[in-house]
């Protein structure tokens, strides 16, 4: 799998806007136009993004090394966690 070829995190929230940490990039401006509290479950998602990436990667770093296969809809829960992690990975980083 290709590497993350975005801006590095962490990002940090501010306001409807998504900074990286040192505040040298802007990453994006949130606005559902919904409700505030959705606005900001949306913000601390989206800020979130890269250490959830980041778990994802090592965690599957981790079923590869104990030769845990990916299997969508296995009846062996780990395998379909795998499965799970494998795409939330694969729709991270575009492919």
């Amino acid at each position: 799998m290709s590497e993350f070829k975005g801006i590095q995190g962490p990002w940090v929230a501010g306001g409807f806007d998504i900074y990286s940490e040192d505040m040298d990039a802007h990453i994006c401006i949130v606005s559902s136009f919904i409700d505030e509290e959705t606005e900001e479950a949306n913000i601390n998602l989206i800020a979130a993004a890269p250490e959830l990436l980041e778990c994802c990667l090592r965690i599957q770093a981790q079923f590869r090394q104990a030769g845990i296969e990916s299997k969508a809809g296995s009846f062996n829960p780990v395998e379909d966690n795998a499965a799970q992690i494998d795409a939330a990975i694969i729709k991270a980083l575009g492919q």
